[in-house]
């Protein structure tokens, strides 16, 4: 449910102008703490630390992500998308791994002058995305800030020994995948920031990404993955922990890449639209490099399981570390391996 869906006649006022400061931090958490009882969570808001009890048989998953004011995302931008967009990169990562997500810490750096109201519809939107995955609040902490920062920390399950990793044994002629939106993010930005008109679906995708979790585990129970990550920073990265890394090359075919949508909205801010492909990142796809043989078999069942998400093989494992693209006219262009980075 989105925020303008949410507000409520009766005391949606004076919530408006509660401010944080005026709550105090335990009046904060109270206000903020689900007071649920989840499977698995034997003790969670409220004290010095959370108790969690895995199934037997799994390993235990952990992941964190850090997201800040005037980085990740824009300081004019709705709250609700800021929460889901940060449980998003962290359900991602757990889908990289074909792992269950469960629970979530989070810490909050917050302006105290900022409305309650903002706060609120923050965790509404990580909430929105987390319950989809049956994903649950067990604790985190706050500070003041100037600026919003997020930082949150997912645990999730998988069997015993079985997490996907980017490392592994990749051979020539294995399938490079590639499931979910492939440049739609940045795209999305851009048309965001040059107040563009005509592509929804690209700003949704920036806004409100999917994470990729129910494709993960298919993956992994096919036992037909080699290696996997998540998104998260532009294909050319991808390729490169994945395949380079791995003593490898990539051939990859823009027949299978190249998107009108993008093409019109590269075209618009002058761009390229591979800019989009390569360096974008925040789609939160999947990649993988897969076993040739059962794969189409494969495709079909993750085609008619997935929500809204398209299946593509995107290219080919090859010998020489490079990457590789044929263009669409047969002619071949060696990407540069750089992607988003950090520092």
């Amino acid at each position: 449910m989105r925020n303008e869906d949410r507000c409520r006649i009766s005391g949606y006022r004076y919530e408006k102008m509660l401010k944080i400061k005026d709550l105090g931090e335990f009046g904060f958490i109270n206000r903020l703490n689900p007071k649920e009882t989840v499977t698995g969570l034997k003790l969670g808001i409220g004290d010095d630390a959370a108790v969690i009890s895995p199934p037997e048989g799994f390993d235990v998953v952990i992941t964190t992500d850090m997201l800040m004011e005037g980085k990740h995302f824009l300081s004019d931008t709705n709250p609700y998308a800021i929460g889901y967009r940060s449980m998003c990169a962290n359900l991602s990562d757990i889908a990289a791994m074909g792992a269950i997500p469960k629970f979530y810490f989070i810490s909050l750096g917050i302006d105290p002058e900022r409305d309650f109201d903002y706060v609120e519809n923050i965790y509404n939107g990580l909430n929105s995305l987390a319950l989809q995955f049956d994903t649950h609040l067990a604790g985190g902490d706050t500070i003041k800030s100037e600026k919003t920062v997020l930082s949150i920390t997912l645990i999730g399950y998988v069997e015993k020994s079985m997490a996907i990793k980017r490392e592994g044994k990749i051979e020539a002629k294995d399938l490079i995948v590639y499931i979910g939106p492939l440049g739609y993010s940045g795209a999305g930005l851009e048309v965001i920031k040059n107040k563009i008109d005509g592509f929804d679906e690209q700003v949704e995708a920036f806004l409100y990404p999917y994470p990729q979790v129910i494709a993960g585990r298919i993956l992994l129970q096919s036992k037909i993955v080699r290696v996997m990550m998540d998104n998260s920073d532009g294909l050319s990265n991808c390729i490169e922990n994945l395949i380079i890394k791995n003593g490898f090359g990539a051939l990859l075919f823009e027949k299978q890449i190249f998107d009108e949508r993008l093409d019109a909205i590269a075209e618009a801010t002058n761009k390229d639209y591979l800019d989009f492909v390569f360096n974008g990142g925040e789609d939160f796809g999947l990649v993988a490099v897969v076993e040739k043989d059962g794969f189409l078999d494969l495709t079909y069942f993750l085609e008619r399981a997935l929500f809204d998400s398209k299946v593509k093989v995107i290219g080919e494992v090859i010998e020489g570390e490079k990457i590789v693209l044929k263009r669409l006219n047969d002619s071949f262009l060696v990407i540069e391996k750089s992607g988003y980075v950090q520092f």
